[in-house]
């Protein structure tokens, strides 16, 4: 990657942030699960994996123009989603555990500008209304447009674009 993308991360930043998360799960009990960098997300900051004990975050996080306070509370929203358990989802057992670590207990985090993912697709009806998509999959490839009809109608279906 290009070394002013909002993706590439100098690997000093990179490498602290990697070390704080790390040492944040080992002092709240969750030492022994993996920590993962995943450099395909795009609309998510981090995930906690119950099956495979992994919690990852995002790469666009370890950048350093990305604030840290946000990276720090993501890091705790998913150490608190291992410390509450896979039925505590988004309810107050885990808000209860995010805040105790320092999180604000919100189910989702606040979008960083200039930190968004350019969306590779963009989708026109034949009204001029217009859907973007980072992936097209074959459901969104046949997909019209909910503006122009509640349901889906082929007179009003999307055509796509690569736009990146």
């Amino acid at each position: 990657m290009h070394e002013t993308s909002p993706y590439y991360a100098p690997m000093n930043e990179a490498t602290k942030r990697i070390e704080t998360a790390r040492n944040l799960m080992t002092t709240h009990g969750v030492g022994d699960w993996t920590l993962t960098v995943n450099r395909r997300a795009k609309t998510r900051n981090g995930l906690c994996n119950y099956t495979t004990r992994t919690i990852e975050v995002a790469a666009k996080m370890l950048h350093p123009d990305y604030p840290e306070s946000n990276f720090l509370n993501t890091v705790t929203h998913e150490i608190a989603h291992a410390i509450a358990g896979f039925e505590a989802g988004h309810g107050p057992v885990w808000a209860a555990a995010h805040r105790a670590l320092g999180g604000d207990g919100e189910r989702c985090a606040k979008r960083v500008k200039g930190h968004e993912a350019p969306h590779a697709w963009t989708g026109t009806c034949p009204k001029g209304h217009f859907m973007k998509r980072h992936r097209l999959t074959a459901r969104s490839r046949n997909s019209s447009c909910p503006k122009c009809a509640p349901y889906y109608d082929p007179a009003n279906a999307f055509v796509w674009k690569r736009t990146a």
